[in-house]
């Protein structure tokens, strides 16, 4: 009866979300709460609730923590509207919360692209702000032009559901037979849209190696040594999205057909136990897995640019970057059981744990399992941990900034600090890999 209560009142509301998926969203009055689930019913009733709006449109609310899934104890909500419809049912299952945001609007607003005020030291300023799609792109391809002795610009690796190219830049200084048997890094970001400090995050990176190159004797001895292949955004038309039309936009644009909305979620969709857990079947979820393994050019695209340019067996690591929750998730999402290389992996954390805490502001990473965390299924750290995906021995998913102060509407005035300990941590892991 109480059940039926609740998802009673949301069928009277719901269809006033159906179509809202084209619609610029502006959030307005839009609160994220910050939830305690104490029991399994709370839980299981919360997921009820969700399936049931997402079985009609656009879901009741929009889960922040926890790869976009509902668990027990703290649980980042993002409530949509009809704003009081949706916050009764926690109020009925005796759910108690607080809130982050009052007005995702207003924050929004306030806290997307404002410029940091003052350029940090050493940093360049157009790490002062968020940048678009076509912006990260040209300045990738900026950086690149300045040191064409060591870089090379891809400017199409695949192409996405909406025709944009996906890029890569290659970085290597080696001669022709420093090239055979060359150490390779990979890494990447932007998998999911609204998470915009990761990309920044990864360019930051990418500044750092070129302009260290001729610079910093080791910065110059890992480029001479090893081919870093860097994608900056894997989701560009998902991307673009948050920027113009829903800032907390997740998965690709994938039009799903009349009635099913927009999207795939692109870390749902790689070839590693796909559909296994921890993902949807219902393409209005923000964790709709796609009709198959690699269903989306996307995935897919950067899956095969991986497999065609990997050196058998010489893969130091991968990292696919991401926000928030300040985590370095290590194999396997699928399955509670250690892959046989644990200790390795464990170690390599540690090392991009210490090295972030070393940085001037001293942030604390943990290191875990992703299963740990939530399971998961399809995604990309698992597959390059997999024979599918090479055999890649060291593979991270990055959780960038923050644990829940800002969520995904991390301020531009802390891009540095991010880009700082997320280059000291990557170069950390080279250093503890690769033998120079």
């Amino acid at each position: 009866r109480e059940r039926m209560k609740y998802l009673g009142g949301l069928l009277l509301v719901i269809v006033a979300l159906i179509g809202l998926s084209q619609a610029k969203v502006n959030y307005s009055g839009e609160p994220v709460i910050i939830t305690n689930v104490t029991n399994l019913y709370q839980l299981r009733s919360l997921e009820n609730y969700l399936h049931a709006s997402e079985e009609h449109g656009v879901g009741a609310f929009d889960v922040w923590t926890r790869g976009s899934n509902l668990g027990l104890g703290r649980n980042d909500i993002h409530i949509r509207q009809p704003v009081e419809e949706n916050l009764r049912v926690f109020k009925e299952l005796n759910i108690t919360y607080e809130y982050m945001y009052r007005d995702l609007k207003t924050v929004i607003e306030d806290v997307t692209n404002i410029h940091s005020p003052v350029a940090a030291p050493g940093a360049p300023a157009w790490f002062n702000s968020y940048h678009t799609f076509e912006s990260i792109v040209n300045y990738a391809k900026t950086l690149c032009s300045a040191r064409l002795d060591v870089c090379t610009f891809n400017p199409k690796i695949a192409v996405s559901n909406n025709g944009r190219a996906i890029v890569a830049l290659h970085l290597f200084g080696g001669d022709d037979a420093a090239a055979v048997n060359r150490t390779q890094v990979w890494i990447n970001a932007g998998q999911h849209a609204r998470e915009w400090i990761a990309p920044a995050s990864l360019m930051y990176i990418l500044e750092k190696l070129i302009s260290g190159y001729g610079v910093d004797q080791t910065i110059t001895k890992l480029i001479d040594q090893v081919e870093f292949i860097i994608v900056p955004i894997v989701n560009p038309d998902g991307y673009d999205w948050s920027w113009t039309n829903e800032r907390l936009w997740r998965k690709n644009r994938r039009n799903n057909g009349a009635g099913y909305g927009y999207g795939v979620d692109l870390n749902r969709n790689w070839n590693s136990h796909w559909g296994k857990g921890g993902s949807s079947t219902n393409p209005n979820s923000d964790t709709y897995m796609g009709k198959s393994p690699f269903s989306e050019p996307e995935s897919k695209g950067v899956s095969d640019y991986f497999l065609a340019n990997r050196v058998d067996g010489n893969v130091a690591f991968a990292i696919d970057y991401h926000s928030y929750s300040e985590l370095v998730l290590y194999p396997y999402g699928w399955t509670r059981n250690a892959p046989p290389n644990i200790d390795e992996l464990k170690s390599a954390a540690k090392v991009m744990v210490d090295a972030i805490k070393n940085t001037p502001q001293g942030v604390t990473y943990k290191a875990q399992s992703s299963y740990d965390l939530y399971i998961t299924t399809g995604t990309a750290t698992d597959w390059f941990h997999s024979p599918e995906g090479g055999n890649v021995g060291i593979s991270f998913t990055l959780e960038g900034r923050d644990t829940g102060r800002f969520g995904f509407v991390l301020p531009a005035s802390l891009i540095v600090q991010s880009g700082e300990e997320n280059w000291n941590a990557f170069y950390s892991l080279c250093l503890h890999t690769i033998k120079l």
